[in-house]
């Protein structure tokens, strides 16, 4: 062995009793950094493109969603139908708020006008009213005159 073979073993073997040293620190030794290959990497990525399609088509649809729940923008003028209804509350489009104005309706009453028109359809009478749990003959003739349905 020449003197340089033995200068590098004699520095290789210096490191090796520095990292046993600092192992006996408890200082963590020095990691390994894992390196991806060309198939992994492209794997990531096609999962990362996927993930974001499901997340923006799933974005839209419930932008789709709200867009056919909210009520048609309004401008403060009267409409057509505004002028057909002279006013009138139409039992067909009417908020719970809204049938809450009339007499002898409260939240169970105006609710369940609300429920029976999901169930049964649109009214096609005001007298179909009366067929509404809890809505009697009395209420409607209080009614009859601020109620419509178009």
């Amino acid at each position: 062995m020449n003197k340089e073979e033995q200068a590098l073993i004699d520095e290789l073997t210096k490191e090796e009793a520095q990292e046993d040293t600092s192992a006996n620190k408890n200082e963590p030794a020095p990691q390994k950094r894992a390196k991806l290959t060309g198939k992994q990497a492209t794997t990531g990525l096609a999962v990362l493109v996927i993930l974001l399609l499901v997340f923006f088509l799933g974005m839209r649809l419930l932008e789709r969603r709200a867009e056919e729940k909210a009520p048609p923008p309004t401008t403060g003028l009267l409409t057509e139908t505004d002028a057909e209804t002279d006013g009138k509350i139409d039992l067909n489009t009417a908020t719970k708020d809204e049938l809450k104005t009339l007499h002898g309706v409260g939240d169970k009453k105006a609710q369940a006008i609300i429920d029976h028109r999901n169930e049964y359809g649109p009214f096609t009478s005001i007298e179909e009213l009366t067929e509404v749990d809890g809505i009697g003959e009395g209420i409607f003739e209080e009614n009859k005159d601020l109620i419509c349905v178009r």
